[in-house]
């Protein structure tokens, strides 16, 4: 990491802040012309230029961002929309843990996406390039990801492009509700997800273990194994 990308991951989250936020009208870019706006916020004036989409959105320059006596930080708009909107200390903290995370990410898909060029993009396979993609557009702190650390980021999170296994849990039809639409089922899903060799390894791991069709596999994530089935579950386990 280096200043020059943390300020521009900044400025890109400053950005997609304040046109979300006024679009969702918590307050009003004003016109100063010649695509020239400014927000007013508790203490500070956001100038910046930008081009009203065909719905209301605001196409924000980020490098043009400019705050009154305070550095771009998305960080510092935050602490600046708190009064705006009536946030107690503890739902900011929630929030900075949420915009913190967002920010390492976007550096990673920064660090990730350097070198490559839009060619690059369209001819990779669909798994990596999922990877690449900056997350929910409208949502704002979209890596939030709360309750991961520095470790789990890197090893889940699709930006670091790291591949891990799944956990597979049986569990008794009777403690799930299965719906599925009428012309797909069960064993549809788990050959759509698996090559031939894997999905005939999970039938002999399923055969030797005495479970038949009164059973239902389960994937699960190994945080989600870890973190909270196997101790929020357990008494289903006992």
């Amino acid at each position: 990491m280096n200043h020059k990308d943390w300020d521009f991951v900044n400025r890109r989250l400053v950005a997609k802040m304040l046109s979300e936020m006024e679009y969702e009208q918590v307050f009003h870019a004003e016109s100063q012309g010649d695509d020239h706006y400014c927000i007013n916020l508790p203490g500070a004036q956001w100038r910046f230029i930008a081009e009203r989409g065909i719905w209301g959105w605001l196409w924000i320059d980020a490098q043009t961002l400019r705050c009154t006596d305070e550095p771009v930080l998305a960080q510092t708009l935050l602490m600046q929309l708190k009064p705006v909107l009536s946030m107690s200390d503890a739902t900011v903290a929630e929030h900075m843990q949420d915009l913190y995370a967002t920010l390492l990410g976007d550096l990673q898909l920064l660090k990730a996406r350097r070198g490559l060029s839009a060619s690059d993009l369209i001819n990779l396979d669909a798994d990596r390039l999922q990877c690449l993609l900056s997350g929910h557009p409208k949502f704002v702190f979209n890596k939030g990801r709360r309750g991961w650390g520095k470790e789990a980021l890197e090893r889940y999170a699709p930006e670091y492009t790291n591949t891990f296994r799944l956990h597979w849990l049986a569990v008794k039809r009777e403690h799930m509700i299965w719906r599925c639409d009428n012309d797909l089922d069960i064993q549809q899903l788990l050959t759509a997800a698996m090559d031939p060799q894997e999905f005939t390894r999970f039938s002999q791991v399923w055969q030797e273990n005495g479970l038949d069709h009164n059973w239902l596999p389960l994937p699960v994530h190994p945080w989600q194994w870890q973190q909270k089935i196997a101790t929020d579950f357990i008494a289903d386990f006992a």
